[in-house]
């Protein structure tokens, strides 16, 4: 596994593997019926943001099946999850798929940190093709802003690995993918300062993530994932 990847979360998944199934949601759940640890469940949270390019089988050597798979199966994601007419004047969006598509997004800026390349035009023309279908989630999006406001909320409980992997897409998006930043309106915005108000007040509340545990690719910029600083047993 790669080295972005928390340290030990290989037996993790091993163990958990069995326990999930469909609804990557319930990997919350499993701290209260197995683990019985803030620690272990805070790694086991990045479960959900990978769900999209993770496939849990036996064999857990690899994190990523590779840069440019990785940006083929994000868009491939995205334009599932886009609102479709079911023939009876209703519309039904795939939000699991639009969640896999933004994970796709950290498999694929891990990859670019590890090294891997591809042509710059395929990396131009996937953050373009993003953007564009970004904007034919927009209920998805704000769905999106919706969990991870909620799981900022939980953190002190759940852990703050996944509210600091939430905000870590969102930030890619407005800084690395051009037009990303414009895909928010003001309403969105406002939302994420919300989310960033919750986490500086949470912070201090829940377990600090250790350093070795941050991903190798977040830059300094995302404050979020030093800023919680509670130690267990002060």
């Amino acid at each position: 596994m790669g080295e972005s990847f928390p340290a030990g979360l290989r037996e993790l998944y091993r163990i958990a593997g069995n326990a999930i199934y469909g609804d990557i949601m319930c990997e919350i759940r499993v701290k209260v019926l197995l683990f019985r640890s803030d620690a272990l469940a805070s790694r086991l949270c990045c479960l959900y943001m990978q769900s999209g390019v993770f496939t849990m089988t036996n064999n857990m050597d690899q994190r990523f099946s590779g840069l440019e798979q990785s940006m083929n199966e994000s868009i491939a994601h995205l334009e599932r999850a886009v609102a479709v007419e079911d023939g009876t004047g209703r519309w039904t969006r795939d939000f699991s798929s639009f969640r896999a598509g933004m994970a796709g997004l950290i498999a694929v800026q891990a990859g670019i940190f590890s090294g891997e390349t591809v042509d710059a035009q395929q990396l131009i023309d996937f953050r373009a093709g993003v953007v564009k279908l970004l904007r034919r989630n927009e209920d998805n999006l704000w769905s999106y802003l919706c969990h991870a406001l909620d799981s900022a909320l939980a953190s002190a409980e759940y852990g703050w690995y996944e509210p600091s992997m939430y905000r870590s897409v969102i930030q890619i998006l407005m800084d690395e993918y051009p037009g990303g930043a414009a895909i928010f309106e003001d309403e969105d915005r406002e939302y994420v300062d919300k989310i960033d108000e919750f986490m500086r007040a949470r912070g201090p509340l829940t377990e600090a993530i250790p350093e070795e545990q941050i991903p190798r690719w977040v830059p300094e910029s995302h404050w979020w994932w030093r800023h919680a600083s509670w130690v267990p047993g002060e």
